[in-house]
């Protein structure tokens, strides 16, 4: 008679390109699972909109592939962006519900989302998770600086 295997079904996670590089690189398995439970991937066409600037944001995520534009347009209708994200790169914010950009595709891209609200009670129940969210941030913050310094 031969072993009995327990199959176990794969998740999306397991098969994340950026999983070491975004808020998900975390070692614990029952908060992976967690993650990956509440986490959806979804394609983007260049002009669809995540999140609006200056609404109240309803997801947070970051980019699989392709280039999410951070922008904001003023009030003549001009638009100006601030940021390019790609691969690895984080959107929306998690603690704070106002977005004051508005998050757009600019090509072809793959984002793997958080409904704000459940990632935020995720972050607030889990000091890993903070930790890592905190890292994520200061990396940013560092881009924005070394841009601020390359463009000045």
């Amino acid at each position: 008679m031969g072993t009995l295997r327990l199959r176990t079904s794969a998740r999306k996670c397991d098969r994340c390109p950026v999983r070491g590089a975004s808020i998900c690189a975390v070692d614990d398995a029952e908060l992976q699972a967690e993650l990956d439970r509440i986490s959806t991937i979804r394609r983007l066409e260049p002009g669809d909109v995540l999140v609006s600037g200056d609404d109240p944001s309803q997801v947070a995520g970051h980019v699989l592939d392709g280039v999410i534009r951070l922008q904001r347009t003023a009030a003549n209708g001009r638009r100006l962006i601030v940021s390019l994200l790609t691969e690895g790169d984080m959107f929306g914010q998690v603690i704070r519900r106002m977005q004051h950009f508005t998050v757009e595709a600019a090509t072809p891209a793959r984002v793997c989302c958080f409904e704000r609200a459940a990632l935020e009670r995720l972050v607030e129940a889990n000091p890993a998770l903070q930790h890592r969210l905190l890292l994520v941030t200061l990396e940013r913050m560092d881009w924005v600086l070394f841009w601020t310094w390359a463009l000045g």
